[in-house]
């Protein structure tokens, strides 16, 4: 029999959706995770969490998704307030609807470069850790090509070329270049002061999305459309106070976003926040 669990979460996105009748596919299965597609959207169901993203639907007890034989490719179909595929019912009829769009247009950075030293410190440790899972060579080759993009915006160049080069690069269902892109422009979307010039990364961004994996550009889309997990959006709140206080907190929630996704959203907020401060040391020095 089925296992049916109950939905206490549902992002906008997705209760807009859920609200007339259809179907999807299984896209990738994890042990607390389910990816599904359906006409241009993909949605996350997801273990209790505080954490929400885009198009997310959030359960009240958790269940091993790989053991109840969700499998990539099977069908899911939802009306009437439950969604099914096999071995799994979930019912969204009483979940409650969050919306994760940014709701502040800036926040104030009073000290962008103590800020990037403090988070710097704090990702030491994943840095490491990363480091040794996917080996120097893609570190340094991620390092370098996103160095590429911070390096055409400080120069007021056209990003295209370099965006290009980090979009769909490196491992994960969203590649690593794209998690740290959302990070990048989300804290410079939210903390840059008007620093960076922002119209051409949205552009390179928004020709890019179909250049990655269909849930990078899902991802990639989102970010442009100020739709960031709540995470990510602490981790900028955060860096917005003076005091740093709940910096570590912070991070430590984003950190555990998937295998690495998390740390490269940070490493992409790390650059947008040493960026800031670099742009504000020129116009100082006139």
């Amino acid at each position: 029999m089925d296992r049916t669990i109950d939905v206490t979460r549902l992002e906008q996105l997705l209760h807009r959706r859920l609200q007339t009748p259809g179907e999807g596919v299984v896209r990738g299965v994890y042990r607390h995770s389910v990816n599904v597609e359906t006409q241009g959207l993909f949605f996350t169901v997801l273990h209790p969490t505080p954490d929400s993203g885009p198009a997310c639907a959030i359960l009240a007890e958790g269940a091993d998704f790989s053991a109840l034989g969700v499998s990539p490719g099977q069908a899911v179909r939802w009306e009437r307030g439950v969604l099914e595929t096999d071995g799994l019912r979930l019912a969204f009829a009483g979940a409650k609807v969050c919306d994760c769009r940014f709701g502040a247009r800036a926040l104030p950075l009073p000290n962008p470069a103590a800020a990037a030293c403090r988070l710097k410190a704090l990702l030491a440790p994943a840095a490491q850790k990363n480091a040794a899972r996917w080996g120097e060579e893609l570190r340094e080759a991620l390092e370098l090509r996103a160095g590429g993009v911070c390096a055409a915006l400080e120069q007021r160049a056209d990003p295209a070329e370099a965006v290009r080069r980090l979009v769909g690069f490196g491992p994960g269902l969203t590649p690593s270049g794209d998690d740290i892109l959302t990070g990048l422009y989300a804290a410079l979307r939210v903390l840059g002061g008007g620093a960076a010039e922002l119209e051409g990364l949205e552009e390179a961004l928004a020709a890019c999305a179909g250049r990655t994996t269909r849930v990078g550009g899902w991802m990639l889309t989102c970010a442009l459309d100020g739709r960031w997990r709540a995470s990510l959006q602490a981790v900028l709140a955060a860096c917005a106070d003076p005091a740093l206080t709940d910096l570590p907190s912070a991070v430590d929630s984003l950190l555990a976003v998937g295998a690495s996704s998390g740390y490269d959203m940070c490493s992409g907020v790390y650059r947008a926040l040493c960026l800031v401060s670099r742009l504000n040391r020129s116009e100082d020095n006139g």
